[in-house]
């Protein structure tokens, strides 16, 4: 992907993201996985994982937001990519029922990021 495909995908999106290397759970059709994050926002979670999923599904996310709860939500996989030097996919989701003290933790968790995070 181009470095101006990549801008345009982060300036269309409608919450800012922070970088989010925490284990979670996903829960899809019944079994439950271990994924490793990348980024998180109040419209959605970035993440790892070993399996391969389709696009449009849904799942159930578990994961600790930093200094704040945890958080179980139900989101919409919005996008998949399979990395050849891992065999990771990659998967952008959409929350689709994340409580509103929720979405306040991760908000303050994105506005507080670091300095090196810019």
């Amino acid at each position: 992907m181009s470095t101006k495909a990549v801008q345009d995908q982060v300036s269309r999106r409608k919450y800012p993201r922070r970088n989010f290397r925490r284990k979670m759970g996903i829960l899809f059709e019944g079994k439950y996985w271990m994924g490793n994050g990348v980024e998180v926002g109040e419209g959605g979670v970035s993440f790892l994982l070993g399996q391969a999923f389709p696009e449009g599904r849904s799942l159930v996310i578990n994961f600790q937001v930093p200094s704040g709860a945890f958080v179980t939500v139900q989101a919409e996989i919005r996008n998949v990519k399979k990395d050849l030097r891992t065999g990771l996919f990659s998967y952008g989701t959409l929350f689709k029922t994340l409580k509103f003290e929720h979405k306040k933790d991760i908000r303050s968790y994105v506005s507080a990021r670091s300095e090196s995070e810019q």
